[in-house]
């Protein structure tokens, strides 16, 4: 599976995999399932053209996804997020969130981005674990980041630079 730049064409693909990614994990998103499915194609489809949206494919079926957000502005244009990575359960274990790590950071290189960031929860000792071992380390904490189901969570600001 090659990652590649998610476009128009993987409207419903990328829908089905979202929706499922909500479903499957909803603490791992700051989107909920009911806000997903109440975006319009029309919401999506700019999304999908902003060239944000990358995806791994096994055939027809989007097996693995993130998103990588350049900072707008010039004196942040050095910078880009990677976000809502996720991969489809019948995947997991298969190196493929490894493949699209290694693909956002030769892709963002191609586009002359110097530094990535993300935030994880704090508590998702896995994926800490993941994104510290793909070379991103923490810079900090950002206390009560998240406030869902009567709960505080905190996030993690990590970073990885690129040059």
């Amino acid at each position: 599976m090659t990652p590649r730049v998610l476009t128009a064409d993987d409207l419903a693909a990328w829908r089905a995999f979202r929706i499922e990614a909500l479903r499957e994990r909803p603490d791992a998103f700051l989107t909920t399932l009911e806000q997903e499915q109440a975006r319009s194609d029309q919401d999506v489809l700019a999304k999908l053209n902003s060239d944000a949206l990358h995806g791994a494919f096994d055939g027809d079926v989007l097996a693995g996804a993130l998103s990588i957000d350049r900072m707008q502005g010039d004196s942040f244009h050095h910078r880009a997020w990677i976000h809502a990575l996720y991969v489809r359960p019948a995947y997991q274990g298969s190196g493929l969130a490894q493949t699209l790590m290694t693909y956002a950071v030769d892709h963002a290189k191609t586009l002359g981005i110097l530094q990535l960031e993300l935030y994880v929860a704090a508590d998702n000792a896995r994926a800490v674990r993941f994104y510290e071992k793909q070379g991103f380390t923490q810079q900090g904490r950002l206390a009560r980041a998240v406030y869902r189901n009567s709960i505080f969570e905190d996030d993690l600001h990590y970073i990885r630079l690129l040059d």
